[in-house]
């Protein structure tokens, strides 16, 4: 299969990521896609072996664009995703792929993360980075829309289904979720995935990102926005699944209600939390949050 590792300026992690990938034995390529790093990047990955392959890109500073190049330059039908600064454990892909290859009807699978939040922060000091879910079963659309439980240094997806929904958006109103508004539009197109609830990666949570460049409010109106592409462009989902994205928006409405009570914009948090009720009227929280906003200090 193909590893695609996005990566800008990441010297410091690279090689650890791409040996990762290379220690397991289904890695029949490394895709480095180099965002115009300064740095030593891209040397250091071309030193890590054959199977690695450099691609030096214009820095645009969107991992959307890094990651489209790596699968449409991939040259296996199974592509793998791994940011630069994180990790996977051995025998990660075997066991992905046991599960993507029993059913051609599963367009990707993803897995959990330890969550390392300081640099020499041993394994089994490390949480995980999502809860419970309850292990391996077939995901339903429902249950993406209302939340995203897709690590996307955990995927391992058949490369056709991603070149069918039209690969990562790298549109402004996407950044920060670029990732969940593809997993949305792969399994609009009809395709499954399957959450496989096992740390399979070492997710790095420390120091700075791209996603750290996007506030929370930004985050979640880019949520949104993905939501009304779901709506747009695939009019039945749209339809069928009606009072779920109605219940996600006002879980959004909410979030946002409440970030702007804590900036001290309570006119803002006031039109947030309407909002939400205007999707979901009984919904207790944002109510909360309407009156939290209407209380006088």
């Amino acid at each position: 299969m193909s590893v695609v590792i996005p990566a800008f300026n990441s010297a410091r992690f690279i090689r650890a990521a791409i040996e990762s990938a290379l220690r397991e034995a289904e890695t029949g390529e490394v895709i480095v896609c180099d965002d115009g790093s300064t740095d030593a990047t891209s040397e250091i990955a071309r030193r890590c072996g054959d199977c690695v392959r450099v691609l030096e890109l214009p820095h645009v500073g969107n991992p959307a664009y890094a990651r489209n190049a790596g699968v449409q330059a991939a040259k296996f039908d199974v592509v793998a995703f791994l940011d630069s600064d994180d990790v996977w454990m051995p025998g990660k892909l075997e066991r992905q792929l046991t599960v993507l290859l029993h059913d051609p009807g599963i367009a990707f699978t993803c897995t959990n993360a330890y969550r390392r939040s300081s640099p020499n922060q041993p394994v089994q000091d490390m949480d995980l980075l999502l809860g419970p879910e309850g292990g391996s079963s077939p995901a339903l659309l429902d249950a993406l829309i209302l939340d995203n439980r897709v690590i996307t240094s955990s995927v391992v997806a058949r490369r056709a289904a991603l070149m069918e929904a039209g690969l990562f958006s790298t549109s402004d109103d996407a950044a920060g979720v670029e990732d969940y508004d593809l997993w949305l539009r792969v399994v609009a197109e009809g395709g499954r995935f399957v959450y496989i609830d096992e740390p399979w990666l070492v997710y790095r949570d420390w120091g700075t990102s791209h996603r750290d460049s996007i506030s929370a409010m930004q985050t979640c109106e880019n949520v949104l926005a993905a939501l009304t592409r779901l709506e747009q462009r695939y009019p039945s989902v749209a339809v069928s699944h009606r009072r779920t994205i109605r219940r996600r928006r006002a879980l959004v409405h909410t979030e946002m209600s409440r970030a702007a009570r804590l900036q001290g914009d309570r006119r803002l948090a006031r039109e947030m939390a309407v909002k939400a009720l205007q999707s979901r009227p009984l919904f207790i929280d944002a109510w909360k949050s309407l009156a939290a906003a209407l209380v006088l200090h």
